[in-house]
């Protein structure tokens, strides 16, 4: 456990140092809850000794909370339960107060954060999505839309979540591909999707224009043979 937690705070260091430091010691199970108050005033000493600012510190619990509302989920392991969310929310603040430390205004550094956070926002969409959490999964597409709206994955990873969720959905799945096709006709996902749609539809011409479309611009394509095999029945 305790590993897994020195690796998290690594991983969190390399992106914007201290605030790994401010995730280890969240991930504090088992202690008393005198204990585990101690580590989070600990914790935010070091995030304000690194010059960051220390009103962001309780947004971190705060998101959590709303991403458990979402989802209708009880506290997880990684928080622990004592105290609870609310608390330890309250102790941050009531903290911040009491050493003025609102009043001074550390560095938020949100571009950086942006900039290096915005593909592990994406893979981390389409991991809920693979796992069939479409209200996480949905979150973070809209993240990375606002994050990149330029790129045609966030598009495009609309559309998985409503092809995947039902068929009733395929509409705005289709209309979610082509917006990505509109942002970058050379992106070959889309196209492919595009196809298995329409394919299932009976619509095989169309489709086999797009499994062709597909394979031109990804000719290494792994699921190569599978996309010709659709081509070969639509002729």
């Amino acid at each position: 456990m305790a590993q897994n937690h020195v690796a998290l705070a690594a991983g969190l260091n390399s992106i914007l140092p201290g605030i790994g430091t401010l995730a280890a010691f969240s991930g504090v199970r088992g202690y008393s809850r005198e204990l585990e108050t101690e580590a989070d005033d600990e914790g935010l000493r070091l995030v304000v000794n690194a010059g960051y600012d220390a009103r962001e510190a309780p947004k971190l619990f705060a998101h959590l909370q709303e991403q458990l509302r979402e989802e209708k989920q009880s506290e997880p392991f990684f928080f622990g339960t004592h105290p609870a969310l609310d608390a330890r929310i309250e102790n941050y603040r009531a903290r911040i107060e009491a050493q003025g430390l609102g009043k001074k205004a550390g560095a938020t550094n949100a571009e950086a954060f942006l900039s290096h956070t915005r593909a592990a926002v994406y893979d981390n969409a389409v991991l809920d999505l693979r796992a069939g959490r479409f209200v996480a999964a949905e979150r973070g597409a809209r993240k990375f839309a606002a994050l990149d709206p330029g790129s045609p994955r966030g598009p495009y990873l609309f559309g998985e979540i409503a092809r995947q969720r039902s068929d009733g959905e395929w509409d705005a799945a289709l209309d979610d591909y082509r917006r990505a096709v509109a942002l970058d006709a050379r992106y070959p996902d889309p196209h492919r999707a595009i196809g298995l749609i329409l394919y299932k539809r009976g619509e095989k011409s169309a489709a086999r224009e797009a499994f062709e479309k597909y394979l031109s611009l990804s000719p290494a394509a792994t699921d190569r043979g599978y996309i010709e095999a659709y081509i070969g029945s639509s002729k």
